[in-house]
C-alpha cells in the first residue's frame, strides 16, 4: 500500500505554476511601467508676474536646479531673466523676471516648489526632479 497525498496531480500543478508565473511578470510590467511614467512626467514652471501667467514643461537633467528651470524656460519661452550669483554668500538674486524687476517692483517675488515656499536666495542649490512644479510669482 502506498501512502501519500497528492493535492493535485503533476500536469495541474505545472498549470498553476505557469500561472503564478504569468502574473508574476504581468506585475512586474505595471511597477515597471509606473517608475518608467514618473521619471519621464515633465517638471512645470509657472510664472505669475503682475496680470501676466506662463507656463512651462520640459524634462529635467541630473542635478538641475529651480535656477536651471528658470534658465531653461526663459531661453525656451524669449522671457527675459538677470540674475547674479554670490559665491560667498552662497546666495541667488533674481534682478529681473518677464517685466518683474528688483529694483523699481513693489513687492516680492516669490517661489514654490511643489506647494512648499523656498528661499528666492538658494534657487541655485534647490535640486528638482520629474514631476515637480515650480510657481513663481510676485506678492
Amino acid at each position: 500500500m502506498k501512502f501519500g497525498f497528492h493535492l493535485f496531480p503533476a500536469y495541474k500543478l505545472r498549470g498553476l505554476v505557469m500561472l503564478a508565473m504569468g502574473l508574476a511578470a504581468i506585475f512586474i510590467l505595471i511597477i515597471l511601467s509606473l517608475t518608467f511614467s514618473i521619471k519621464n512626467k515633465p517638471a512645470q514652471l509657472e510664472l505669475y508676474i503682475g496680470e501676466n501667467r506662463r507656463l512651462f514643461e520640459g524634462r529635467t537633467t541630473d542635478n538641475m536646479t529651480v535656477l536651471d528651470a528658470l534658465n531653461a524656460s526663459s531661453l525656451a519661452g524669449e522671457i527675459s531673466l538677470k540674475y547674479t550669483l554670490d559665491p560667498i554668500r552662497d546666495e541667488a538674486k533674481i534682478l529681473s523676471l518677464d517685466g518683474y524687476n528688483y529694483e523699481t517692483n513693489g513687492k516680492n517675488l516669490e517661489i514654490y516648489l511643489n506647494s512648499n515656499k523656498i528661499s528666492p536666495r538658494k534657487i541655485h542649490s534647490i535640486y528638482i526632479k520629474p514631476g515637480d512644479v515650480i510657481l513663481v510669482k510676485t506678492e
